[in-house]
């Protein structure tokens, strides 16, 4: 009886102990953090998908066209169906931030051709998994993603009349692309909009390196400030409220 007892302490301990240890988890990594919208809603002219805890965006690139930044972490795509159906939109085209699976759960179900730069698509396509902790962790997602072509850092293409610049931000994962399209950056998870109005880098507990994705963030300014024509005006981002660029507030992340 004794040793039940002692057996049933030690479980409960494990289980407060992981309770904490998740708290603190949670609270480091999305607890400085601006929150992100609960219901559909626009930047510059996209709307903003929530589908669950990550946003989904959809630009406009023609008449009842569209374009989707990520697909989502739905595996039947609901949210996102349902939001363009509402509108009578086709989607074009997905242009795939980085392969973990809420950013790529509903690409198959919505069916259009999907875009990520080269060095990510055995991560989208789920026969690798990425190597930050949780990631790791749970193992290649294995969807089976079909990715029509690999993209390339700087590579500059049309889908319907809308230009698209891609950028390459290794670090969140090895592939991580910035979107820059209708002068708003798309960062997926490779940066987020903190509570303080501060840029904040990639989390830790899901991304490979946070000290690569703080430089690629850095360079990605360099980069932009040396091409002021491109106009930036908004930085959105994959789980927090969008905000108005500033690449000063990007070059000074930590």
């Amino acid at each position: 009886m004794k040793r039940y007892k002692k057996f049933l302490l030690l479980l409960a301990a494990v289980f407060v102990a992981t309770l904490i240890a998740g708290g603190i988890m949670y609270q480091t990594t999305f607890g400085p953090v601006a929150s992100a919208p609960k219901s559909v809603t626009e930047v510059a002219g996209a709307l903003i998908i929530p589908d669950g805890f990550v946003m989904v965006f959809a630009i406009p690139v023609g008449p009842n066209k569209v374009v989707l930044i990520d697909c989502g972490n739905d595996g039947p795509a609901t949210a996102v169906k349902q939001a363009l159906a509402a509108r009578s939109l086709t989607v074009e085209a997905v242009l795939v931030t980085h392969g973990h699976p809420d950013h790529v759960g509903g690409c198959n179900a919505i069916g259009a051709p999907v875009f990520t730069l080269q060095a990510e698509i055995p991560y989208v396509k789920g026969e690798k998994a990425t190597q930050g902790p949780i990631p790791k962790l749970a193992g290649a997602h294995g969807l089976n993603v079909k990715v029509a072509r690999g993209l390339s850092d700087g590579e500059v293409f049309t889908v319907g009349d809308k230009t698209i610049r891609v950028f390459a931000v290794p670090g969140h994962t090895l592939g991580s692309a910035v979107f820059l399209v209708d002068h708003v950056l798309y960062f997926g998870d490779a940066a987020g909009a903190g509570k303080d109005g501060k840029v904040i880098g990639p989390p830790a507990i899901f991304s490979d390196d946070v000290p690569q994705g703080v430089a690629s963030l850095h360079a990605l300014a360099a980069r932009l400030k040396a091409d002021p024509a491109l106009e930036i005006t908004t930085f959105a981002f994959s789980h927090s409220a969008a905000m108005p660029a500033n690449l000063d507030l990007l070059a000074a992340v930590e």
